[in-house]
């Protein structure tokens, strides 16, 4: 008896699984900027993370988007250095100190 494989069961069950797992991880491969944002930027909320997620997701379909959100993803942050305290002038001696 022959099994035509466009209706067994098993073969239909076995396709539907190489989708989920071809739609997986073409979905990873679309996300990379995202999920290689989230632990490159703790501590910033949602701010940048989100900024790579909306691009990502509306523009992440072109080149040219999907570059840019990566780029960000990647990019660091930029650390305000505060200015080191002013010295305070040396105190000169006067003829009086040494007694």
């Amino acid at each position: 008896m022959y099994l035509d494989p466009l209706t067994d069961v098993g073969s239909e069950a076995l396709g539907i699984f190489f989708l989920l797992a071809l739609v997986f991880v073409v979905g990873l491969v679309y996300f990379l900027p995202t999920i290689y944002a989230f632990p490159r930027h703790p501590g910033e909320g949602m701010g940048r993370v989100g900024i790579v997620f909306v691009l990502n997701l509306f523009l992440g379909w072109t080149l040219v988007g999907y570059l840019v959100a990566f780029a960000i993803a990647t990019s660091r942050r930029r650390r305000t250095v505060a200015a080191p305290p002013a010295a305070e002038p040396p105190i000169e001696p006067t003829g009086n100190d040494f007694g």
